[in-house]
């Protein structure tokens, strides 16, 4: 799910953008984003339950 949003929000950045390094850029800022947050919420919820 989160990859996917992110390579469709890269696919617009390189589709309007003009730079594709800033379109990867964005794409693994935001894969790298959406992992850390799933894995604080997993941490999170374990801990709770531990």
């Amino acid at each position: 799910m989160c990859s996917y949003i992110s390579f469709k929000e890269s696919v617009m950045l390189l589709r309007y953008g003009t730079a594709v390094y800033f379109g990867t850029y964005y794409s693994i800022i935001s894969l790298i984003a959406c992992v850390a947050v799933s894995f604080l919420i997993v941490f999170y919820d374990t801990g709770v339950a531990l």
